[in-house]
């Protein structure tokens, strides 16, 4: 790949990753992320089937994480009241 197709190539790929965030940044969510390949293991890729964002499978973890704080967090406050 010549430096002007390098050029074009990387400009190309950041429009995509900026699309991509605002695809999942305008999400109404919560993010339903499903596997794109579900026969793949490894470096697996997920895509929400509400918003079609797509993230990798260590992004789609802590995002679970955080929806199961914000569950535990609100369970505690709905007991006291």
């Amino acid at each position: 790949m010549n430096p002007k197709e390098m050029l074009e190539w990387s400009k190309q790929v950041w429009a995509d990753v900026q699309a991509n965030v605002a695809r999942l940044d305008g999400c109404a969510g919560p993010h339903d992320f499903v596997p794109v390949d579900p026969t793949q293991k490894l470096n697996r890729r997920w895509v929400c089937t509400k918003c079609k964002g797509g993230v990798d499978n260590i992004a789609r973890i802590w995002y679970e994480r955080g929806r199961d704080h914000e569950r535990r967090s609100h369970a505690g406050r709905d007991e006291k009241g």
